[in-house]
């Protein structure tokens, strides 16, 4: 499993941390069986099944709660979901998974505008801060977040000054899963 963190307060500071932490696979038969197509399905090998849409759907959820778990047990506020939010992560997720783009926090500035632009925010309130965690592997929502949580620079942006959040999910070719959740700060 690979994780990678992004930080940035106002548009002033900076900072990326990777980190490389070592997970144990999930069983092969639970991996198989995500992707397989039935051999009467006008499917391609590399669409999705309405039930994998809606279990990485499931993970995504799985995820943002804990999160928001931690974030509980350590006195800090819950984030709110954000659609604005989701989108941007959802598509870096899926451009990584399908190899349209690498998987760095590359283009950050690009999906902080793009959630800027959606929230459509009214002056006095303003976007104040944002960060982003990624990952890839084949993780499970709790080995995704016990990653982040071991790595300075996620659990920095986990424990954050963060109002809203989103975690967006897509699953390669390959079975491989690729995760993005991006904080931000609304004032």
């Amino acid at each position: 499993m690979m994780l990678q963190c992004f930080f940035k307060k106002s548009e002033y500071i900076s900072m990326l941390f990777v980190a490389f932490v070592w997970c144990m696979p999930t069983s092969a038969q639970t991996a198989s069986s995500l992707n397989q197509v039935p051999a009467n399905s006008n499917l391609a090998a590399t669409d999705k099944l309405p039930n994998e849409e809606d279990a990485l759907l499931q993970l995504e959820k799985q995820v943002f709660d804990l999160i928001n778990l931690y974030r509980t047990k350590k006195g800090l506020a819950i984030l709110q979901w954000s659609d604005a939010v989701y989108d941007p992560c959802l598509q870096l997720s899926t451009e990584m998974a399908q190899k349209t783009a690498p998987f760095s926090h590359e283009g950050f500035e690009k999906r902080i505008a793009q959630v800027t632009a959606a929230l459509d925010l009214a002056k006095p309130r303003y976007l104040a801060a944002s960060a982003e965690n990624i990952a890839f592997g084949d993780l499970t929502a709790e080995k995704v977040v016990a990653g982040w949580i071991k790595s300075k620079g996620h659990k920095k942006n986990i424990e954050g000054d963060y109002t809203h959040s989103a975690v967006g999910i897509e699953k390669d070719a390959n079975g491989i899963l690729f995760f993005t959740q991006i904080f931000i700060k609304i004032k």
